[in-house]
């Protein structure tokens, strides 16, 4: 689009759908990391390992404008 990822996007933030209803809460938040070059690859160093579940485990991606 019309976008200039690198300096559009402040922060893309990661989090783990726990309770699995689709929306980002603070609670689930995992890691954030900034957007600093477009490459089309992004590396989320986690604030703490996440427990997965035996199944299917759910991520949202946020980015902030």
């Amino acid at each position: 689009g019309s976008m200039h990822d690198v300096d559009d996007i402040s922060f893309v933030r990661i989090y783990f759908d726990e309770n699995q209803n689709g929306v980002p809460e603070a609670s689930e938040r995992v890691g954030q990391d900034v957007y600093d070059a477009d490459n089309g690859t992004i590396t989320f160093d986690l604030d703490s390992p996440a427990q997965l579940r035996v199944g299917n485990n759910d991520f949202l991606i946020t980015y902030q404008f």
